[in-house]
């Protein structure tokens, strides 16, 4: 528990902080001060799963929506881009290169009880470059790993998408309410 003598409502504007009153701060004058309860953690991969939901397909392109929902008991904080590797049947890596779309910046944001953060991806079914031309561009995945932001840990779901091509690139976008 942290006291402070600034009033709640400064806490609240200056820290972007939970505040209550302070019940046993001591020092002069800190009776009726105001304490600031650190904002949530990040969230980590054991309070998240993950799901996506089918987006609508055209031309040879192809998009989903990430899904990361928080199933714990507690608010956590989250900020940024997802990681993935697509894997084969066995859980082998097959090619994935994973590219962040820019155009929109990240923003940090709260993911209550029960709550769900969002990110677009995109990707092709058309050969590229260094692709064969007379077959599938690559293997189709049958899991993949998503790695929540900042964490080293990853969530293993089914990816039910069919093959990605250009190498296995996926763009996606920063993780939003």
């Amino acid at each position: 528990m942290v006291c402070t003598k600034y009033p709640q409502w400064w806490i609240a504007i200056v820290a972007g902080l939970t505040v209550g009153t302070c019940a046993n701060c001591g020092g002069a004058g800190a009776s009726d001060e105001a304490i600031a309860v650190a904002s949530p953690s990040r969230c980590h991969t054991s309070q998240l799963s993950v799901s996506f939901k089918p987006g609508s397909p055209g031309a040879g392109q192809r998009y989903a929506t990430l899904v990361l929902t928080n199933h714990s008991s507690k608010t956590c904080r989250i900020y940024g881009y997802v990681g993935m590797q697509l894997l084969d049947a066995q859980h082998l890596p097959l090619p994935t290169n994973v590219v962040r779309n820019t155009t929109q910046p990240p923003r940090r944001f709260l993911l209550s009880p029960g709550k769900s953060a969002f990110s677009t991806l995109h990707w092709t079914v058309v050969n590229g470059p260094g692709e064969p031309s007379n077959r599938q561009c690559e293997p189709t995945p049958s899991y993949v790993e998503v790695t929540p932001p900042n964490e080293m840990d990853f969530l293993l779901t089914r990816w039910n998408f069919g093959f990605v091509c250009l190498h296995g690139r996926i763009g996606t976008s920063p993780l939003v309410p």
